[in-house]
Formats: structure tokens, C-alpha cells, sequence
């Protein structure tokens, strides 16, 4: 078994119910009884860590064996010796319940093994609908489709342990209590919704390498639902919104080469589940026509170096189609401070003719500052240069949320990982108005 030594840095383990069920099985298979132990449940719940949290309580002199494949698990059942752990994360990988055959021979396979002189102990997850469809049982006019599969979950010295998909307030007492002294649990506690602290941890990293992996379609419309966020459009993203401010992070040479389906296909990119976590852009529900920047980026948002700014069919956009007139005032304020003030008149005028009394002011104050008399007409304002802005140098995401706390050149420091302020940055508007214009 491995020492301590070997063993990864990983966070703060807070043990659950189904530890103690877990230690239970292992503990009959130090004492000369085979036993498979199979924990079920939904993606990054916990799985495989609690597994190997439990493996130090065997005696050190038992072997781990990890087959690669279901392949490598047939070759080697017949010669594993006893006091053998077979590790078998995701064990659809071997029990396939799309390959008859593959899934046959393997569930014969450790059902023998099962029955000879040991011990062995099997550890094994696997998700809710896998175990589903290999347990599904015969009926009255069909067959059960994995019968071999079935008997081998069915047999006595099986123990399948479920895994809930987030911890419930006791648990997340003790996680806060572990997390003072652990700061990336400390952090994933913090973000976690409806105490799912362990999806955060999963999750958020394989997010990351689907941002960064995004083809150019997505990328864009990753790159428009951040700036929005960061801009200050905190309602639900509707499809043309997103499709419109999407095309200005994208040239002219790419647009011509995208498919005629690339925002569809972009969406269906952007909305897949990140083992646990949900897509980079995502439906706020099942049946819902908006999207939503995920929870993580949001945070991460009022982090990112800005890049160049966005073009002129971003603000077309969002003046055209934001969800709300408050929203089109936050835009335009940002748009204000970062000199785009043709764009923030405009966004200004679109809420004030929408009913919105508080676009007033910004309006009339902005139209005075630019030279325009405030007599409440919608009279166009010249087009000035938008103030000069110097971008920073564009960067993975991967790269930045694994950078040092030393940040980049001329930026705020930001931390790795998960370690994000809750907190939005500051915004400075009303005394930074005047110094713009001037």
C-alpha cells in the first residue's frame, strides 16, 4: 500500500456517512472475507477520494492493482493473488453496458473471483445510471439485458454504498471547521452551492480546460458572457444577446470560415456539465431559452486582465438587446469610464426611452461634460475618440488562475486556483467621469 509519503497533496478530508460504511467493508476484508464495495452516485461527489481515504486501513502488506483497462482485468484475474486490492474507479470502463459481451465476461470474471480462496477486495465507483442499467432486472416480455452484471451486483458479498451529491449541514459544519486551516477547501466551501463542495473541487479545474480548449465559436461566446458579467449585465443572457455581442470577438477571416450552425454548436459546446459543475455558459434550467455565465467565471470575471475592449457590434448588442434598463445603465456606465462614450449615450437613451427614470442623470450629466445642452431631446450626440485604453496581453485561463499571487505586469495580483475574492472589485465612476472627458 502507499505510505503517507507518496501520497498527493489533495484538500482536507471531512468523512460522511458512507465512510463509515466503507471502513466497515473494508475492515471484513482484512479479516480473510472477500468483499466488492461499490459506491454509486452522480460525478465528483466523493467517489474514488473516499476510497482512498479508506485504503490505509489495511494491513500494509496488501497489494494494489489498478488495471488499465477492461482488457488488462480479464488477463489478470486468474493470477491476482490473495490480500489483492483491485481498484476499479468508473467501473463502466469495465462493466460496459453499451459492449454485451465485454460486460459478460467481465462480470463472470470478478464473480469468480469473488468465490476464491482470498482475500480480495474490490473497490469500485459507478455512476447512478450506469449501475441503473446494469442492474436492470427482466420483465414479463424481455429478458434482463445484462444478466451476468445483475447477478454479480445481487451476490451477498457485494456492498453498495451510496454516495449523496452534497453534504448536508452537519457535514458542512465540519467542513468549514477542516477548512480553517485548508485554504483551497476553505474556497471551494465559499463557492460551493446547495453544499456541493465536492463538484467545486472536480469540477472547476476540468472547466477551465474547456474554456481554454473552446474552438473558436465558443471562445467567443465564452469571451462575450465574461464581459457582460464583468460590464455589468447581471441578468439571464438571451440567445440573440449572446449571439450578437459574440461576433465582435471574432474577425472577419473567422467568421467566413465558421459553419452556418456555429452559434448553435457554440451553445452545445459551452452548456455540457463539467463533472459536476455546469458548462461555461449555461441554461438557468432544463426547459429555459437564456443562459447564464457559470457561478465560478462570474468570480473570476471581476479578475481577468481586460484585453482590448470590446468592438462596436458588442455595444450594438447589449444596447439592443440587454435584458433589462437597469442593465443598459450599468453598461453604459462602464462604457462611460472606459471612454466609449458614444456607446454609453446610446445605452443611456435606450433606458431612459424604456420608462427607466434613472438614466436620466447619467444621460444629462454625460451630455453636458461632452459640450450637448440638456433639454431631454434624444439629439445624437458628434462621435469622439474613445479615450485611449492600453490592453493588457491576452492570456489562457488556464495560465492565469495558475499564476502567482505576483500577477502580471501593471495588473492587481490574483491568486491560483479557486482562490477568488467574493467580493466584486471597486468600481470608481462619479469622480472619474469628469477626469475622462477632460
Amino acid at each position: 500500500m502507499p505510505s503517507d509519503d507518496a501520497q498527493p497533496q489533495l484538500t482536507t478530508y471531512v468523512p460522511r456517512q458512507h465512510d463509515e460504511q466503507l471502513r466497515s467493508a473494508v475492515t471484513d476484508a482484512s479479516s480473510d472475507r472477500n468483499r466488492l464495495v461499490l459506491l454509486i452516485g452522480e460525478v465528483s461527489t466523493g467517489k474514488t477520494r473516499a476510497l482512498w481515504e479508506a485504503l490505509p486501513h489495511l494491513p500494509a502488506d496488501w497489494r494494489l492493482w489498478h488495471p488499465i483497462d477492461a482488457d488488462e482485468l480479464l488477463e489478470g484475474l486468474d493470477t491476482v493473488s490473495p490480500r489483492t486490492v483491485v481498484w476499479l474507479n468508473d467501473a463502466h470502463l469495465y462493466l460496459d453496458p453499451r459492449d454485451g459481451q465485454n460486460c459478460k465476461q467481465v462480470a463472470v470474471g470478478l464473480h469468480k473471483l469473488l468465490r476464491r480462496q482470498g482475500p480480495f477486495l474490490l473497490l469500485a465507483t459507478l455512476w447512478t445510471v450506469y449501475a441503473h442499467q446494469l442492474a436492470q432486472p427482466a420483465t414479463t416480455t424481455s429478458l434482463a439485458p445484462h444478466p451476468h452484471a445483475g447477478a454479480l451486483l445481487e451476490d451477498s458479498r457485494v456492498v453498495r454504498i451510496p454516495v449523496p451529491p452534497a453534504f448536508n449541514e452537519q457535514q458542512l459544519q465540519a467542513v468549514r471547521a477542516a477548512s480553517k486551516t485548508d485554504r483551497l477547501l476553505r474556497h471551494a466551501f465559499e463557492r460551493a452551492e446547495n453544499g456541493r463542495v465536492g463538484q467545486t473541487i472536480g469540477g472547476i479545474p476540468v472547466l477551465i480546460e474547456r474554456c481554454d480548449q473552446a474552438p473558436d465559436g465558443a471562445r467567443a461566446v465564452i469571451d462575450a458572457a465574461v464581459d457582460l458579467y464583468r460590464y455589468g449585465h447581471r441578468q439571464d443572457l438571451s440567445p440573440e444577446l449572446l449571439k450578437s455581442a459574440a461576433t465582435s470577438y471574432l474577425g472577419a477571416g473567422q467568421l467566413a470560415m465558421l459553419p452556418r450552425r456555429w452559434f448553435e454548436e457554440a451553445l452545445e459546446y459551452t452548456t455540457e456539465p463539467c463533472r459536476g459543475v455546469p458548462g461555461p455558459v449555461h441554461r438557468t434550467h432544463p426547459d429555459a431559452t437564456t443562459y447564464r455565465l457559470v457561478h465560478f467565471l462570474q468570480h473570476l470575471a471581476l479578475w481577468l486582465p481586460e484585453r482590448d475592449l470590446p468592438g462596436t457590434d458588442f455595444w450594438t448588442a447589449v444596447t439592443t438587446h440587454a435584458a433589462t434598463p437597469a442593465d443598459r445603465v450599468e453598461l453604459g456606465r462602464e462604457a462611460e469610464l472606459r471612454g466609449r462614450y458614444r456607446h454609453a449615450v446610446a445605452l443611456y437613451e435606450a433606458a431612459a426611452q424604456a420608462g427607466y427614470d434613472d438614466a436620466w442623470r447619467p444621460l444629462v450629466e454625460l451630455r453636458e461634460i461632452l459640450g450637448h445642452k440638456a433639454q431631454g431631446t434624444r439629439q445624437k450626440p458628434e462621435p469622439l475618440l474613445a479615450a485611449a485604453v492600453t490592453p493588457t496581453s491576452s492570456v489562457s485561463m488556464t495560465s492565469f488562475v495558475r499564476s502567482s499571487r505576483q500577477g502580471l505586469p501593471g495588473q492587481k495580483a490574483c491568486p491560483p486556483l479557486l482562490f477568488l475574492p467574493l467580493s466584486p472589485v471597486s468600481r470608481r465612476r462619479s469622480d472619474t467621469r469628469k477626469r475622462r472627458a477632460t
